[in-house]
């Protein structure tokens, strides 16, 4: 019975040392991300002759059915370049593209 229980006890023992020797030079902590720079676009239809308009980012549709005197509002961008294209609706509900696509560079802090 004495050598069962010293036996448990080793073996306790040894994985209590076993958990000792290990640290944490393995785990890598996140840094604070470095804030990106940002600027400010506001897309506004101005034009009273055309239809409303769709407007893409990148390729991706980001303003739909803009219409004449309407606005976006400040739409908060990461600053960089960028591909603009502004489609116009036609009433059979296709699209005619009437502005670009254009590349535009949005800078930092600026509107």
């Amino acid at each position: 019975m004495f050598k069962r229980v010293t036996s448990i006890y080793v073996v306790l023992l040894a994985l209590i040392l076993s958990a000792c020797n290990s640290d944490n030079d393995n785990i890598v902590e996140e840094e604070d991300p470095i804030p990106q720079a940002m600027s400010e676009i506001r897309v506004t239809h101005a034009s009273p002759d055309a239809p409303a308009v769709n407007v893409y980012v990148n390729g991706t549709l980001s303003l739909e059915a803009v219409d004449y005197k309407v606005s976006s509002g400040i739409i908060d961008i990461p600053a960089r370049t960028f591909s603009a294209e502004v489609r116009g609706i036609l009433p059979d509900g296709s699209e005619v593209t009437v502005i670009g696509p254009v590349d535009l560079t949005a800078s930092a802090d600026e509107d």
